[in-house]
């Protein structure tokens, strides 16, 4: 007769836990961010961010306090037009207001000086298209006719730019708890033809940028991939200052709409080291907060 013990009970309880956890493991969900979002998806894209630098700028014996506040906000409508093959080959792209602006406070000044950057995508209703060799054309409509978009246009607005964010979302799928980085020439790469001095090879980037896929949770009923991200980066041009930014934060995925759905970040922004300036070294030490906001809403999909 087979005798039952404490022990026997408690070694087939733990068998039975261990049988029923794997029974309910799942594997790692998987996102494809390659996908093709559907043609004639429409959604609004607001974009904010806000830096403030305080510190010193010392010129000859001369040091003076100084604050500079820097703001900025995009809001534009886009529609994917045409979709062929798997490939996205028109884009309509329509802005509103473009604003930048600056505020500098020194002490010699008696009252902050205001300045607004102008914007020449504040405004205009933009039409990006791709033909089968991947060939990128930018026209511009102006009454009821498309024309070809002017230099400072697309100085501004890159292929790259229209196709992803302001950080760049992985290529192909990865799973939940999958990590990646991004070298300093990979960044110089993205965004060297929508910086000039980058392109040219007046500017470097240094530094690395970290990604994690997070989760995939729902936000505001659309479910979504949550990239986790953190940038540490030092940027040198020319003989000028080296800024150097942290940031870190969250991308979102909208895996419903296959686009990016928008993102928040906070870190810092440091400038320090000495030009030249008519003919007077100038030294810059300034430090401060750093904010990035991507708000994205679809208005209409198919």
């Amino acid at each position: 007769m087979t005798r039952i013990t404490t022990r026997t009970c408690l070694g087939g309880l733990a068998l039975g836990l261990v049988l029923l956890s794997l029974a309910f493991t799942f594997p790692a969900e998987t996102v494809d961010f390659s996908k093709i979002p559907d043609q004639g998806l429409k959604f609004k894209v607001t974009e904010s961010m806000k830096f403030k630098m305080e510190g010193t700028v010392t010129a000859g014996e001369q040091e003076i306090s100084m604050t500079q506040t820097m703001s900025g906000k995009e809001i534009y409508a886009q529609t994917i037009v045409k979709v062929k093959d798997g490939k996205i080959l028109e884009i309509e792209r329509e802005y509103e207001d473009v604003v930048q602006k600056m505020v500098v406070e020194n002490d010699m000044m008696s009252e902050p000086m205001e300045q607004e950057v102008p914007n020449p995508l504040a405004w205009k209703h933009l039409r990006a298209k791709w033909n089968d060799d991947d060939e990128f054309t930018l026209e511009v409509k102006e009454e009821d006719t498309w024309k070809a978009a002017e230099d400072d246009i697309k100085s501004h607005l890159s292929a790259k730019k229209i196709l992803q964010p302001k950080i760049p979302l992985p290529k192909g799928e990865k799973k939940v708890g999958d990590t990646w980085k991004m070298s300093g020439e990979e960044l110089k790469s993205y965004f060297a033809d929508s910086v000039k001095s980058m392109e040219e090879g007046e500017a470097d980037v240094e530094g690395t940028a970290d990604f994690e896929l997070a989760e995939i949770t729902e936000i505001k009923g659309v479910k979504c991939a949550v990239v986790k991200f953190k940038f540490n980066l030092s940027m040198t041009m020319g003989d000028n200052p080296s800024p150097k930014i942290t940031m870190s934060g969250a991308i979102h995925y909208s895996l419903d709409h296959k686009i990016f759905y928008g993102m928040k970040g906070k870190g810092s922004v440091m400038v320090e080291g000495e030009m030249e300036q008519m003919g007077q070294a100038i030294s810059m030490d300034l430090t401060g907060p750093l904010d990035l906001e991507v708000k994205v809403k679809v208005l209409d999909a198919q």
